[in-house]
């Protein structure tokens, strides 16, 4: 029987199934490696997270240095500071200007100011006779007879025969067509319009040459005792006149000027710049109205030069002065604006009339002069309208036009205020203050600078 011989391999002798476990050991070394290389990053991971929260921990409690300029969790202290230096002078509204500064530059940024042309129709002066009633006449200006204050005898002419007198009528002056200007200034503000302007009709002298109804040669140095005369009669007393001052020819002048003044704060009623808009005013007005009265008389003579004299001149001054409430009611659009501003004024008038002239016994004697004053006060409302409309040109300029009325209830007018009477006082002209209105009414057209 054969024995079973064991075999031994060699030392370093490798075989198929040999190879197989050798594989088997060399994968589990290799995942027990894996598996504690892993655990070893975790562990390291941990430690570098903890070390880095207490890093920042401990640089946030001891900060030293510089930090990020938008730290936006350190205190203000600690936070980058950045500064800029700029020049001197950085212009209108820097910050080192003080509050007078800025408050007059922000005013001037707010402010407008509007210039306009006038072409106003004064109110005419009535269609009065110059003069005292005439006893037992209705119609002097149509032609009668009177005796003549120098001589106290019938007015006659070279052939002492009695001449035709006429007395002349003042509905021939036209106050029409007189011009004038308006300034104003507002300043805008969140509340409303602050608001003043001045204005001013020009002063100008309009006359009349009245004569008699026949035709009249203006270079006859001689009484043409066929033309007629022209008569200032004079009460005694507060008679109807029996007497006149009788001159040849007559010339009339008629001065009238107004100055005028507001100050209104408009309020604002926060709607939107389109549409339509209600803005209550509230202010005060100023006006003055200035009218004088001149009479000049000339006498041809058939034996030396022809004599002149001013027989009168008639002034009278009002001063308006009041609170004035209205509205501003407009309908605009960022370039068109159709408005109206109707204003009522308490106004109060202190009225004073002045009248100098000659003796009506001696009319061209210069050297006797005669003056009566006389000074009133009295409530005197004002009302005005105006009418216009706004249309931007420019970006910072508008046309205005506009139509105008000026209602004065109580004013002295320098035709009324005359009283042709002779009496112990006074043996001429003297002042008697009467009341009237007057209505004025006119077109302006202007420009609006805004700032």
């Amino acid at each position: 029987m054969k024995s079973q011989a064991t075999y031994e391999p060699k030392a370093g002798a490798m075989f198929p199934a040999d190879r197989h476990a050798h594989h088997c050991s060399l994968r589990v070394r290799t995942d027990r490696m894996m598996k504690c290389v892993t655990h070893r990053l975790l562990l390291a991971g941990f430690v570098c997270l903890a070390l880095g929260s207490f890093c920042n921990r401990s640089s946030a409690q001891t900060f030293s240095g510089p930090v990020e300029p938008y730290a936006g969790g350190l205190p203000w202290d600690q936070r980058q500071q950045y500064y800029e230096q700029l020049p001197s002078d950085r212009g209108r509204g820097y910050d080192g200007q003080s509050p007078l500064d800025r408050l007059l530059h922000q005013a001037i940024d707010q402010s407008w100011i509007s210039v306009d042309y006038l072409h106003w129709n004064l109110d005419d002066v009535d269609d009065d006779l110059i003069g005292a009633p005439v006893l037992n006449v209705d119609r002097p200006d149509l032609g009668y007879t009177i005796n003549d204050t120098t001589t106290g005898a019938p007015s006659t002419n070279v052939d002492d025969v009695e001449q035709i007198n006429y007395t002349p009528r003042l509905g021939e002056l036209n106050l029409n067509d007189r011009s004038g200007m308006e300034l104003t200034y507002g300043l805008d503000t969140n509340y409303g319009t602050f608001e003043a302007s001045v204005m001013w009709i020009f002063q100008a002298t309009r006359g009349m040459d009245p004569g008699p109804p026949f035709p009249y040669q203006s270079d006859v140095t001689y009484r043409d005792p066929f033309a007629g005369v022209i008569a200032l009669p004079f009460s005694v007393n507060g008679a109807e006149a029996i007497q006149a001052i009788v001159v040849d020819r007559m010339a009339i002048e008629y001065d009238t000027s107004i100055v005028g003044t507001e100050f209104n704060f408009i309020s604002e009623d926060y709607r939107p710049l389109n549409g339509f808009h209600f803005r209550p005013i509230l202010g005060v007005r100023y006006l003055r109205v200035n009218e004088t009265l001149n009479l000049n008389g000339t006498v041809f003579a058939t034996d030396d030069s022809p004599q002149q004299s001013t027989f009168f001149a008639s002034e009278t001054i009002n001063q308006i002065f009041g609170p004035t409430i209205g509205a501003e009611i407009e309908l605009s659009d960022e370039v068109f604006t159709l408005g109206a501003r109707p204003g009522f004024t308490f106004g109060f008038n202190h009225m004073n009339s002045k009248v100098t002239g000659r003796n009506p016994q001696s009319p061209f004697d210069e050297t006797v002069v005669i003056e009566n004053d006389n000074s009133n006060d009295q409530f005197a409302p004002i009302l005005s309208l105006s009418l216009y409309t706004k249309i931007r040109l420019f970006e910072n300029v508008k046309l205005i036009g506009s139509y105008d009325i000026l209602f004065l209830d109580t004013v002295s007018r320098a035709y009324e205020t005359i009283e042709y009477d002779t009496v112990s006082t006074s043996p001429g002209f003297y002042a008697n203050t009467k009341h009237t209105s007057m209505l004025n009414q006119g077109f302006s057209v202007g420009l609006l600078f805004e700032f």
